[in-house]
């Protein structure tokens, strides 16, 4: 057994409070006082195959990260095998970081992490035993965009987190309203989408997260030096752009070439005018669908995709802001209002690539046939773009053909 585990520090203090970005007036917000991180780890195939998460535990540990201004949590599970000494692939389990490394704090009976309960658990569960001025969370492992949504269990079938079931796990925990997380982060991929800032809005006031897919290390996470001593802008701009450079390093070192990286902050505080916005602009498409379905077809074949190359997969996710703009000449006012919107809600995005603008929407084409037979009624559930769905990308009645999903 790899001991990589045992002292180790997670400084997964990653609270470094994302609330800081800023308090929706353009200040940084506080960050003072106490703060608990909360990271959900889903080990899966990325544990057991390569230590991916022992591994990121190592660099959270490594990262000189000021344990004595927070608590780090942590809950394990989903994996059949963890390359440490301390993390149990029979049980789930919640783990303290102190400086003397981790301790088990609480040992329980191996259920899903793609449950909701699981996860509402975790959360009720930091909120007694760990109280604190500022709550954050981390979910880490894999992500497949607002569709099939975040986690793969490999002990339950690969049972996954829905946006659905994470908005049920957030209703059945005490973070929503006056006591929403200062942020949620997402070290998965494909995550940084319209869709999951829409559900998030009510629970946190900053989503981090990536539209593309991410290499197996994830997130740099040396900027946790910062955490409690930083502003928390300065904090945001360094998990973006650290990740961007441990990618980029990455990839010249692989010798890989176009490779597509990016990580990015938005303001939950713009999602109902997110939301508004994109309900107005497939509002007016719609009405185009039969005399404009061609041009509005060719629009979206030339919108930035993601998630494409780097999976040989099809997930239907689009840059909003590249497909807004690409509606701009037919529906100027419509889409002005969305660009702008998408201009202030997201406050960092650290890329390489051309035309991500950091938020990403799920747009059925490519893949339409999973929409029509299995996928329509769970976005109808998610009631985040009502109006979107009755229109042109939903509704139109143009079978595309089915190609591989994985």
């Amino acid at each position: 057994m790899i001991k990589k585990l045992i002292a180790l520090t997670l400084s997964l203090v990653f609270i470094f409070t994302l609330a800081s970005c800023s308090d929706g007036s353009g200040a940084p917000a506080s960050a003072q006082g106490k703060t608990t991180l909360m990271i959900y780890m889903v080990g899966s195939d990325l544990e057991s195959n390569s230590g991916a998460g022992t591994d990121d535990m190592i660099e959270i540990q490594d990262s000189g990260v000021d344990l004595s201004k927070n608590d780090v949590i942590i809950y394990t599970g989903g994996s059949s095998e963890w390359q440490n000494d301390i993390v149990d692939s029979e049980k789930n389990l919640i783990l303290n970081l102190s400086d003397d490394g981790y301790t088990v704090e609480e040992s329980l009976s191996q259920s899903s992490m793609g449950e909701s309960d699981t996860m509402a658990y975790f959360l009720n569960y930091c909120a007694e035993k760990h109280p604190a001025d500022h709550y954050s969370l981390i979910l880490w492992n894999h992500g497949n965009g607002p569709l099939i949504g975040y986690g793969k269990d490999i002990l339950y079938e690969n049972d996954s987190l829905t946006l659905t079931e994470m908005k049920d796990a957030m209703e059945k925990s005490p973070f929503s309203k006056d006591n929403k997380l200062d942020w949620v982060g997402f070290d998965a991929c494909l995550m940084a989408s319209a869709e999951l800032a829409c559900i998030w809005e009510p629970y946190a006031n900053y989503l981090v997260a990536s539209q593309e897919v991410e290499p197996a290390f994830g997130w740099k996470y040396s900027f946790l030096q910062g955490l409690g001593s930083s502003e928390s802008t300065a904090l945001i701009n360094n998990i973006t752009d650290n990740y961007l450079q441990s990618c980029l390093e990455y990839f010249q070192k692989k010798d890989y070439k176009d490779r597509d990286t990016t990580l990015a902050c938005m303001d939950l505080s713009f999602a109902s005018d997110l939301s508004k916005t994109v309900n107005a602009l497939f509002s007016a498409a719609s009405k185009d669908v039969k005399s404009g379905y061609d041009a509005l077809t060719s629009r979206r074949v030339n919108t930035r995709a993601l998630g494409r190359a780097s999976t040989g997969s099809e997930y239907d996710l689009v840059d909003l802001k590249d497909l807004a703009e690409n509606l701009e000449g037919s529906y100027p006012d419509e889409s002005k209002a969305l660009i702008d919107i998408i201009d202030k809600m997201v406050v960092a995005n650290s890329t390489n690539a051309q035309g991500l603008s950091g938020m990403s929407l799920y747009y059925p084409f490519y893949n339409k046939s999973y929409y029509e037979n299995e996928w329509k009624d769970t976005y109808s559930g998610m009631n985040v773009f009502p109006d979107y769905v009755k229109a042109t990308p939903h509704n139109s009645g143009v079978r595309i053909a089915r190609s591989d999903f994985s």
